[in-house]
C-alpha cells in the first residue's frame, strides 16, 4: 500500500507543527464520526460525517462560538441564519452529499430531542440543547447515482455515525464519510484533516480542520506551488502505462466545504475572520481553479475555549417592572487579543492546504455509478515531481 498523506511523500506544507495525530482531533474533547457507504452493485457512494467540537455528550450542553465565511455560494450550509445572528452552535458539524442535506438535517434534530427525553430534561432544557443542525453539503452525482433513493443516508446511519464518533480515534481520509462520493482535481478526493499547533504564553493552541472536497479540474492541481496536474497533462502518452485521470466534463467548478475548530478563545467575529483564511489553503491546492460561479465554496469555525463559552438560558422569567422576560445580564469571556490573532490566521491556511491534498492521498480508486473508474493520486509521480522541482 502506498502513500495514504502528504507528508509521507516528504510534502509539509507551511510551518507550524502538526498536532500529534495531524488531524482535527488534536483539538482537546473533539470527537468525529464515520458512516461510509459504497455499494458498487447499487450505483451508490455516500456517507455521512459528523464532527462535535466539545464531543458528543458535551457539544449539546456547552455551546461554542461560531462563525462563517462563503466564498462561493453555490452550495448550502444550514443553520447559516442562526450563527449569523446568535453567533454559536450546540449542534454537531455534519458533512454530507447534496441528496441526503435534508435527511442528514432532520435525522439530528430527531435525536436531539430523543437524547433530551432519554435524560428526563424538560421542555426548555431540551430546547436550549438542542441546536439547529449544521449540514453542509456537496455533490457527488458523478459517482453515485442520484437518481437510486438508495443514495440518501437514512436516520439509523446518521445513529451510527453518532456511535461511532463516541469511539473513533482516527479519521479516516479519501472516499469516506459524507466525502464518499466526492471529486477533486480529475482524482478521486473526499474526507481531509490535518492540524496546527500554535504557540502562546501558556503552551500551545491548537486549530484543526477537516474538509470535504469536490472542487477543481485536473490541471489547476498545484502542490507546493509545483504545478503538478499541468505536469500530468503535458506528459499524458508520453509514458507508457501511466494514465491521466479522465476530466471532470459536467460539474467541473466542484465545491469544498471546510470545518477549522480550535481551542483558542475566540469571538464570532474573529472566527469569521479565520474561516475567511481556509480560503488561502483552498486556492494553495486549487490554485485559479477556486470559487468558479456555480461552485458551493463554504467554510465554518467554532472555538472550544473554556474560557470562551456562550451563555443560553432559555427559562423565561418575567420582570413586570419592565416587562421583559429576564433583567439584563452581563457575562465575561476571555479571547485573543486583535493584535495577535495572525498566527492562528496562518495555521488555518497550512491546515486547510494539507487536508485537501491528504483528501487526495487518502482516497482509492473507485467505480462510478455510470463505470467510469475514478483514479487514486499517483503518489510516486507527485513526490518524482516535487523532487525534481527542489520541493522535497
Amino acid at each position: 500500500m502506498g502513500p495514504t498523506r502528504i507528508r509521507d511523500i516528504g510534502y509539509a506544507p507551511g510551518y507550524y507543527r502538526p498536532g500529534e495525530k495531524n488531524s482535527i482531533l488534536d483539538v482537546p474533547g473533539l470527537q468525529v464520526g464515520l458512516k461510509t457507504i459504497h455499494d458498487e452493485a447499487e450505483g451508490v457512494h455516500t456517507g455521512v460525517t459528523l464532527i462535535y467540537p466539545r464531543g458528543v455528550e458535551l457539544s449539546r450542553k456547552r455551546p461554542s462560538y461560531a462563525a462563517m465565511h462563503c466564498l462561493n455560494g453555490g452550495g448550502e450550509m444550514t443553520s447559516v441564519h442562526f450563527i449569523k445572528d446568535w453567533g454559536f452552535t450546540s449542534s454537531p458539524i455534519a458533512f454530507t452529499d447534496s441528496m441526503s442535506a435534508g435527511a442528514v438535517y432532520q435525522a439530528l434534530a430527531e435525536h436531539s430531542w430523543t437524547v433530551s427525553r432519554a435524560l428526563g430534561e424538560d421542555k426548555e432544557t431540551g430546547y436550549a440543547h438542542h441546536g439547529w443542525p449544521v449540514v453542509g453539503e456537496t455533490w457527488g452525482g458523478g459517482v453515485t447515482d442520484i437518481a437510486n433513493p438508495k443514495s440518501i443516508v437514512k436516520h439509523d446511519q446518521v445513529v451510527e455515525a453518532v456511535e461511532d464518533a463516541k469511539s473513533r480515534e482516527k479519521v479516516d481520509e479519501g472516499a469516506t464519510g459524507g466525502g464518499s462520493g466526492m471529486l477533486c482535481m480529475g482524482h478521486k478526493g473526499g474526507t481531509g484533516t490535518s492540524s496546527r499547533l500554535v504557540p502562546h504564553t501558556e503552551g500551545d493552541f491548537v486549530v484543526g480542520v477537516l474538509v470535504q472536497t469536490n472542487y477543481g479540474q485536473l490541471k489547476m492541481l498545484t502542490i507546493g506551488g509545483v504545478p503538478v496536474g499541468r505536469i500530468f497533462e503535458q506528459q499524458k502518452g508520453k509514458d507508457e502505462g501511466e494514465e491521466v485521470p479522465r476530466e471532470i466534463t459536467t460539474g467541473s467548478e466542484g465545491s469544498i466545504i471546510v470545518c477549522v475548530v480550535t481551542n483558542a478563545p475566540l469571538l464570532p467575529h474573529q472566527l469569521r475572520r479565520l474561516a475567511a483564511r481556509a480560503c488561502w489553503g483552498i486556492h494553495a491546492v486549487g490554485g485559479h481553479g477556486t470559487a468558479y460561479n456555480s461552485s458551493g465554496d463554504i467554510i465554518i469555525a467554532l472555538s472550544t475555549s473554556d474560557a470562551c463559552i456562550p451563555q443560553v438560558v432559555m427559562k423565561h422569567e418575567w420582570n413586570r417592572d419592565i416587562h421583559f422576560r429576564r433583567a439584563v445580564e452581563t457575562q465575561t469571556v476571555q479571547t485573543v487579543a486583535h493584535s495577535s490573532i495572525d498566527a492562528l490566521f496562518v495555521a488555518t491556511a497550512e491546515a486547510t492546504e494539507e487536508a485537501i491534498l491528504n483528501s487526495l492521498c487518502g482516497a482509492e480508486e473507485t467505480r462510478g455509478f455510470d463505470g467510469t473508474v475514478w483514479k487514486a493520486l499517483d503518489a510516486g509521480r507527485v513526490e518524482k515531481i516535487l523532487r525534481e522541482r527542489g520541493v522535497i
